[in-house]
């Protein structure tokens, strides 16, 4: 039995170890720290994502606007300010991120500013056998959702900057 524990320990320790886990690493900017002013003309766009275990190693690259793709890591929110009108936010892979994503396109009006945040739904994670053992593989959809300015204020505290 103390054998069967001792195996156990070494698997998840050496589990947690693994290079994945060592090379991607969560939002570790700034807290946040306040919603910033929206310039006259403009219109501020917020991007949210929560803290969570699942594909927590893992990250998108997100293109707003037809801005630079920016990583939104674990627990990581990063601020755009845009001009008003249609802002096209596409998805690139990132670091190892193997989810279905959608382009989606946001009506922006100016003086305004938005709170989306990022949804993992539909996940299945299924295994193939090898000769090392099982490779894990994680498949399903993610999606930006509108959240209301209270909403995406109390998600924002809990988070940092992505980059």
């Amino acid at each position: 039995m103390r054998l069967i524990a001792i195996l156990v320990l070494a698997s998840l320790t050496v589990g947690c170890l693994s290079p994945l886990s060592i090379a991607a690493k969560p939002a570790k900017g700034d807290s946040f720290s306040g919603v910033i002013e929206i310039p006259e003309g403009k219109a501020v766009l917020y991007v949210i994502r929560e803290k969570r275990f699942f594909q927590s190693g893992t990250y998108p690259k997100i293109s707003m606007c037809g801005n630079e793709p920016v990583a939104l890591r674990n627990g990581g929110h990063f601020v755009a300010v845009v001009d008003p009108g249609d802002c096209d936010i596409v998805f690139t892979k990132g670091l190892w991120w193997t989810m279905s994503t959608e382009d989606i396109t946001v009506e922006l009006t100016p003086d305004t500013q938005y709170f989306l945040s990022f949804l993992i739904e539909s996940t299945e994670i299924s295994a193939t056998p090898t000769m090392n053992g099982p490779a894990w593989y994680v498949a399903g959809n993610a999606a930006f959702v509108p959240v209301s300015e209270e909403a995406g204020l109390k998600l924002l505290s809990e988070t940092r900057e992505s980059f």
